[in-house]
């Protein structure tokens, strides 16, 4: 017996019509799709407050240049712009990736006990990238479904 795990997306679709016209399983995805927003939100909040961090440290040399009517030195502003995108990079790095691959990998072992088909490691000789396209467009229906 094939495992489902490897099914193509064409073979997927009919299983994946019938998981959706359970009324549970629907309320499932609603879930998932809320826990994966409230993430989206705590993390792009992170990000605003390192923006803003940054902002205040600005605003004194803004100042100062708003009074002398000088503009704050070209090397200043892009010694902020460096010190920014390495805040920034240094937030994905240890928070939004980890957050994300966590949620990815929980959401994947979920859709998997609820009988998603698809979403397997592929079938021998399945390329990493065809795997890619054929689980992104069955999440594609499932969330297609939500809308």
């Amino acid at each position: 017996m094939e495992d489902r795990d490897e099914w193509s997306f064409t073979r997927c679709l009919p299983a994946l019509t019938e998981l959706l016209r359970d009324d549970e399983f629907v309320k499932e995805l609603r879930k998932m799709k809320k826990d994966q927003e409230a993430l989206e939100r705590r993390l792009w909040a992170r990000m605003e407050k390192i923006k803003a961090e940054q902002m205040a440290k600005r605003a004194a040399d803004n100042q100062i240049a708003k009074i002398t009517r000088k503009p704050v030195p070209a090397e200043k502003v892009a010694q902020w712009e460096r010190e920014l995108q390495a805040a920034l990079s240094d937030l994905f790095v240890r928070q939004v990736l980890p957050s994300f691959d966590g949620l990815e990998a929980r959401q994947a072992a979920r859709l998997t006990e609820l009988g998603v088909p698809g979403l397997g490691g592929g079938k021998r000789g399945e390329d990493a990238k065809a795997r890619q396209v054929r689980v992104r467009r069955i999440m594609g229906v499932l969330e297609g479904a939500l809308d």
